[in-house]
């Protein structure tokens, strides 16, 4: 793809078109003076006229998560498959992000992976996995500083800079919430690090699940604003 396949690149939310790869080619065409392009097989022997090479994984996940980005975490996911050995399909995710993840030693036996980019309702994490797991994200644990550093956050950065993110009285926790949103049909959710009012951090997960509606992201964010608030009190009760 060439800027994430964006009709504008300086849009995140920009349409993507459905042929990247020929898009791709025709950007390449037009930088050599407009020669026609078409998709094929190089035959064998064919000399390597140039290449290029992707951010970093660290910048992908930065760039998936800060705006949720559902096209590159569905590629990550995939990659991370096949480094795993398990394939590149639907159907090699669940045991291609399990074996991702072993080396942090938390259970993964509950997890229901269906696609990578999280908007399949075949999906399944429980709260306490995550919780668990934004324990060790918290502590930077060996790659887990890249997912950190990519969460947005209140007030300030990414999906929960919008102006429908910790408005009002639930401003008073801008800076302080570094969490993932999440939202499909019948799920809202949010989870990630508070650092509390009192300098106390804490690990959260809240769900809002079934006949949601917007409203449910100003109820999530009204929720972690309170925790926000509690801070040692939570954690200690």
């Amino acid at each position: 793809m060439v800027d994430g396949d964006r009709d504008d690149p300086y849009s995140n939310v920009s349409a993507r078109s459905e042929n990247p790869v020929q898009r791709a080619g025709d950007a390449f065409a037009a930088k050599l003076g407009g020669v026609a392009t078409s998709v094929g097989s190089a035959p064998a022997g064919a000399p390597v006229l140039g290449h290029v090479e992707s951010q970093p994984v660290s910048t992908l996940v930065y760039q998936a998560l800060i705006v949720s980005d559902n096209t590159l975490a569905e590629a990550l996911a995939r990659v991370t498959a096949i480094q795993a050995g398990a394939g590149n399909t639907f159907g090699s995710l669940q045991q291609g992000i399990t074996a991702g993840l072993a080396a942090y030693g938390l259970d993964t036996s509950a997890l229901r992976i269906a696609d990578g980019s999280g908007l399949s309702g075949n999906n399944a994490v429980p709260p306490s996995y995550l919780t668990s797991l934004f324990l060790k994200v918290q502590n930077r644990e060996g790659s887990l500083w890249a997912v950190y550093d990519g969460l947005p956050v209140s007030g300030e950065a990414g999906s929960l800079r919008y102006s429908d993110r910790f408005a009002g009285a639930n401003s008073r926790a801008d800076g302080a919430v570094h969490a993932k949103t999440g939202w499909i049909d019948d799920g809202y959710t949010l989870s990630g690090i508070i650092d509390a009012a009192d300098g106390t951090p804490l690990t959260f997960a809240i769900y809002a699940l079934g006949d949601v509606s917007d409203d449910a992201k100003e109820a999530i964010d009204t929720l972690a604003a309170a925790i926000y608030d509690c801070g040692n009190n939570l954690s200690n009760q």
